[in-house]
């Protein structure tokens, strides 16, 4: 299901905040990432659509950072 791949490429990318791989790291259970990994035949097809829920995810916080001030 290429869980550990993406949790491995998340913890790999972690300190590249601006990215979002935290949020895998620090919020996602196994579950949660089979569900974002869906029907990947691959691990680079894993990682891509975890990508976008990290952007997603990203975008949100930074537009909340940016209307607190």
């Amino acid at each position: 299901m290429f869980i550990k791949e993406v949790r491995t490429h998340a913890i790999e990318n972690y300190d590249h905040a601006s990215e979002g791989w935290d949020y895998i790291v620090e919020a996602h259970t196994d579950e949660e990432l089979a569900r974002l990994i869906g029907s990947a035949n691959s691990p680079e097809q894993a990682i891509e659509n975890c990508r976008d829920v990290v952007k997603v995810l990203r975008e949100r916080d930074h537009d909340a950072e940016n209307s607190a001030w």
